[in-house]
């Protein structure tokens, strides 16, 4: 594995060779074990910000939830991911905050062409009743895990 990054279509944005395959490699699912602090939701982000840009222009609608550790890492997988790309392709967004429930913020944004991103605090519940890609973003330390997979095998099990 090469240490130096190498360039993407932007300038701008360095990514190593990992997260480039990462990034590039389409498939349906996707399990990884990264390193601590090696880009592991930034890269990701940016494959979910690519995904609703690339439907976009192609004039359909993606919808895309983020399950992270808990609000706060919710909260940076929106503002130093997806913002972050957003911002730095130039596409406009909306961006909310709204409670998801009594003790959960649901934060999203919402694309010209109505496609989605949100992002919550991984439990059964805010897991339950989404249809839509999920990323699980540092699996292994979410809380009662088991119970979060039992709630998304029926959104992940259904035929694409």
């Amino acid at each position: 594995m090469t240490s130096e990054p190498v360039a993407t279509a932007s300038p701008a944005l360095q990514l190593y060779d990992y997260q480039r395959r990462w990034v590039q490699d389409e498939s349906r699912f996707k399990i990884a074990m990264f390193a601590r602090q090696c880009g592991k939701t930034f890269t990701s982000t940016l494959e979910i910000v690519l995904d609703c840009l690339r439907a976009e222009s192609q004039g359909q609608r993606r919808r895309w939830v983020i399950l992270s550790r808990g609000e706060r890492q919710a909260r940076e997988a929106m503002n130093e991911g997806v913002k972050l790309h957003l911002r730095g392709m130039q596409a406009g967004f909306k961006e909310y905050e709204t409670p998801f429930d009594a003790s959960v913020r649901s934060l999203e944004v919402e694309l010209p062409g109505s496609s989605k991103i949100t992002a919550l605090p991984a439990n059964p519940d805010t897991a339950r009743g989404f249809s839509a890609n999920v990323l699980l973003d540092e699996f292994a330390f979410h809380q009662d895990s088991r119970a979060i997979w039992r709630a998304l095998f029926p959104v992940i099990s259904s035929p694409a």
